[in-house]
């Protein structure tokens, strides 16, 4: 099939068989699955993974809960980033009460929680408290919890983690135990401080499989349903499960060791983890790398076995799948349909 290019390829049999691999496997366990929809960032695809069987989403902001809400798309959403009450936000969040929305909103500090605590003191969102499992990003230590659960009062809703330190090779594991274990002790202190903790939540790709047993009562991955590059990469993927691709086109072909595509920074974006060589994988071409990325072009050191003409148009999986989709209005379904990225931006 030939494409205007650069776009944004999906395999949609690969998609619907990665949703429901991982939705069976979290079933299995016996744990709730709260996909992260900041990976597609649509609401279609959101419809096919609560008709799955997810218990709810997870949104990166009160915006993405917001287009969900007015699309009608699951009424449990939780937004599962930190931020600051301005009024702007609150609005958004007064919009989702007011649309009946049972809504979780991420907290790690005493002031946001006591802030929100005062404002709905006759309930509304649950607050979730945001623990510190390894990636030393936000999260606060299981100890410092209780404190944070407490300033929540009526509105504490349970705690969560993220071990985005499980992403590099052979770190998921421990990463998937980390969470495992921070979780547990936070759930233990704030017990031992007289409060019920309902939810306890973690998980991404890599650490999901190994963080599915208790006290963890629901997981958050969100590549899984496309997969990309760096997950392969990590060995949390297999490259047969990756649904999505960028198409690119050869523009040029100016030496025999180098070829120029039309997928550059502003459809690949320039996420390059460090364990991954070049900005993307081309499968077609055993041994190339993309080795820089300027606005509109890829330029790639050719391989070993093939060197394509000007006018190919060749596939490149994405290093991280989740910037790219937020580049784009549409995907390409292999099936002919096209799917709108209709929550593109609501980045606040």
């Amino acid at each position: 099939m030939n494409f205007d290019t650069p776009c944004v390829t999906v395999d949609a049999p690969v998609m619907e068989r990665n949703i429901g691999r991982v939705q069976a496997a979290a079933t299995d366990a016996g744990v709730g699955l709260r996909p992260h929809i900041k990976t597609h960032k649509s609401t279609g695809l959101a419809r096919l993974q609560l008709e799955a069987g997810a218990v709810g989403l997870t949104c990166a902001t009160l915006s993405e809960a917001v287009g969900l809400s007015d699309a009608r798309v699951g009424g449990d959403l939780f937004v599962a980033v930190p931020f600051y009450p301005s009024p702007p936000k609150l609005a958004r969040i007064d919009r989702l009460l007011e649309a009946g929305c049972d809504l979780a909103l991420a907290v790690d500090n005493l002031s946001v929680a006591g802030l929100l605590a005062i404002r709905y003191p006759g309930g509304g969102p649950r607050l979730m408290v945001e623990l510190d499992s390894g990636l030393r990003r936000s999260g606060v230590a299981p100890r410092e919890a209780v404190a944070v659960a407490v300033a929540c009062g009526d509105l504490f809703g349970g705690v969560f983690t993220h071990g985005g330190h499980g992403y590099p090779p052979g770190a998921a594991a421990g990463a998937g135990a980390d969470e495992i274990r921070v979780l547990g002790e936070a759930k233990a202190h704030i017990e031992t401080a007289g409060m019920r903790v309902p939810l306890v939540s973690a998980g991404s790709t890599p650490t999901m499989p190994y963080g599915m047993s208790a006290p963890i009562t629901e997981v958050r991955p969100g590549t899984y349903l496309f997969g990309d590059w760096q997950q392969v990469s990590n060995g949390s993927m297999n490259l047969e499960d990756v649904a999505v691709a960028v198409m690119g086109t050869v523009i040029s072909a100016p030496s025999p060791d180098r070829f120029v595509l039309d997928c550059g920074a502003k459809i690949l974006s320039k996420d390059r983890p460090p364990w991954v060589e070049g900005y993307g994988h081309l499968p077609e071409i055993p041994g190339a790398v993309i080795e820089r990325l300027y606005d509109n072009h890829a330029v790639v050191l050719s391989g070993r076995d093939r060197r394509p003409m000007v006018g190919d148009q060749l596939r490149v999986i994405p290093n991280h799948v989740c910037p790219v989709i937020n580049l784009v209005d549409q995907l390409l379904l292999s099936t002919g349909e096209v799917i709108s990225v209709d929550l593109r931006g609501h980045l606040s």
